[in-house]
């Protein structure tokens, strides 16, 4: 490429082309996860969710990370309130990891809350539900990024569909929001392997978001975006899973089936154990299911008999910890 031409780019994986107003610079516009499906028959056998309980405060002196009761944890906005973590910006506004836009922090997008309740269940757990509180805000605010990435194809490569995952993963004031949904979990349980149960319940549970499957503009959400609007297809569901998975220190990668239109969760194990031995156990977010459970139906997959017939590509997001449960 001469300096100073433009340069035309057709994305690989939808065929949009996308132009770069500047000499060096070329944009790349790639929508991911968009008409992913899935959908799953068969009965699944828990218990009822008549016995629900509520995880309630207790009396001692500190929570589970240590924090005195009545101070702030060092994860703010996080306080220690009769040995239960709760979120208290007022009390424990976060002072660090702070991101910045235009002079704007992180701080500046906690408006609008709403309090969205989580049932989770486990064999240890039974059925139990927390409260956590997201903001209309940041969710607008997340909308609001761009779709696209720049960069220089003189010095770069084209961006992969990693680096996108990986820019939705990382973004900054996210990760703030979400810390503290994290420390809740890690407040129930301080067993990791029940750490990771509790996440794949939350995540399976959420609906499908089956009118984005058939939108002429389908949409890519962030991991907050999931949870706050509690609905995503398997693209958006998976990633949520592997932002968990990743910040609670295990090795995670996704399972991109392509040609049948479906994405799921890679947790890393034992090469015996893991899925087409890729060094990564299976893990489907879209519905209910045992772990590592395979052959199913699925709806909408394109494939003989709605089955997963294709071989995944790997994308690792991680290096961590072996799952062992």
């Amino acid at each position: 490429m001469e300096p100073g031409k433009s340069v035309l780019i057709t994305s690989p994986k939808d065929n949009k082309e996308t132009f770069s107003s500047s000499g060096k610079l070329a944009l790349i516009s790639v929508f991911l996860f968009a008409v992913l499906f899935l959908g799953c028959i068969g009965s699944q056998n828990e218990p009822s969710p008549e016995n629900s309980t509520t995880v309630k405060n207790t009396s001692i002196t500190t929570c589970i990370d240590g924090t005195l009761n009545g101070q702030c944890s060092a994860t703010k906005p996080l306080f220690c309130n009769n040995g239960t973590l709760i979120q208290s910006v007022q009390n424990c506004a976060p002072t660090e990891n702070v991101s910045k836009v235009n002079e704007t922090s992180c701080e500046d997008y906690m408006t609008e809350p709403k309090t969205i309740t989580f049932l989770y269940y486990t064999p240890r757990t039974n059925y139990r539900n927390f409260f956590f509180t997201f903001y209309t805000g940041l969710n607008d605010y997340l909308e609001s990024l761009p779709k696209s990435i720049y960069y220089n194809p003189a010095t770069e490569p084209v961006p992969s569909e990693r680096d996108f995952i990986i820019r939705d993963l990382n973004e900054t004031c996210q990760r703030q929001a979400l810390s503290p949904f994290i420390s809740t979990i890690k407040n129930i349980t301080s067993d990791s392997i029940e750490q990771v149960k509790i996440f794949i319940d939350i995540v399976q549970r959420l609906s499908y978001d089956f009118g984005n499957t058939t939108s002429p503009n389908p949409t890519n959400k962030y991991p907050y975006q999931v949870l706050y609007s509690q609905i995503g297809v398997c693209g958006d569901k998976s990633k949520l899973l592997a932002f968990f998975l990743r910040e609670l220190g295990f090795g995670v990668a996704l399972f991109d089936f392509s040609m049948d239109n479906h994405r799921a969760v890679g947790i890393k194990c034992s090469m015996d154990k893991s899925y087409h031995k890729t060094g990564y156990c299976f893990i489907e977010s879209t519905v209910p299911t045992d772990l590592w459970i395979q052959g199913l139906f699925y709806f909408g997959v394109v494939g003989e008999e709605n089955q997963l017939t294709s071989e995944p590509q790997v994308i690792p997001i991680a290096d961590g910890m072996n799952f062992t449960g």
